[in-house]
């Protein structure tokens, strides 16, 4: 009897213990910028290898420029090395957009420190990159 409760009580641990682990993503760092074109981000965090790393964000007010083609900013997950960096995934988003998820990586190769890159890309006949307020999560699973 004595045993039977103790296997049944390590049962019970064993999926809590497992359903708390696969439970929601963990933040690794929140980003918020005005104004941005060309910027990487200020947040840097370790991500162990094998995770799946993801972002939600949102982008608006975009700059004015003489064009009325879409607006593009391209999110780049870097890895920081000895001496500068390895880009291990990217994503793009068109005009303004909000919550929007999507995956940057989906089983990252190694660890290390991340961080984030921002660059908006110039459409055909504009005279400077466009600049657009941006804010959001960089996360893993």
């Amino acid at each position: 009897m004595k045993k039977k409760v103790i296997v049944s009580l390590l049962m019970l641990v064993g999926g809590i213990v497992l359903f708390f682990d696969s439970a929601d993503a963990a933040t690794v760092f929140s980003y918020d910028g005005t104004g941005i074109r060309n910027w990487d981000s200020k947040g840097r965090n370790n991500i162990a290898k094998g995770k799946k790393v993801s972002v939600k964000h949102t982008q608006s007010k975009w700059s004015n420029s003489n064009t009325q083609q879409a607006k593009t900013m391209k999110i780049t997950l870097r890895r920081k090395n000895t001496v500068g960096y390895t880009n291990v995934g990217n994503v793009s988003y068109s005009g303004n957009v909000t919550n929007s998820s999507k995956v940057l990586n989906s089983k990252l190769g190694t660890a290390g420190t991340h961080y984030l890159r921002f660059d908006s890309t110039k459409p055909a006949g504009a005279t400077a990159n466009p600049t657009a307020n941006i804010k959001g999560v960089l996360s893993t699973n």
